[in-house]
């Protein structure tokens, strides 16, 4: 695992692997740059990532990775009152900002 704000920093290193795995990728700003240059130089990669907001909106550019890939897999959330799926998150704190951290 490389920490990283732009994944951009760890273009090297991940020529050098032939599977990429991006965790939360809908906080890296050039996450569709980097993912199209990685499979066109032969890598697999894999993101997870968020799609949507609380506020039920495109997360970051997020989307666009849709068009390149090969195949999406779209998990549902989980309802903690019906238990039932849901199809987005829900914000429990007051705040009002998408990227609130602790």
């Amino acid at each position: 695992a490389l920490p990283a704000n732009l994944l951009r920093d760890v273009a090297q290193e991940a020529l050098g692997v032939a599977v990429i795995g991006i965790d939360e990728g809908q906080f890296f700003p050039d996450i569709v740059e980097f993912s199209e240059t990685m499979a066109n130089a032969g890598k697999t990669v894999i993101v997870a990532a968020l799609d949507g907001t609380f506020q039920r909106k495109a997360f970051g550019t997020i989307l666009n990775l849709v068009p390149l890939a090969e195949s999406v897999v779209k998990l549902t959330a989980v309802c903690m009152e019906c238990f039932r799926e849901a199809a987005y998150t829900k914000r429990l704190g007051s705040e009002k900002e998408v990227e609130v951290i602790g």
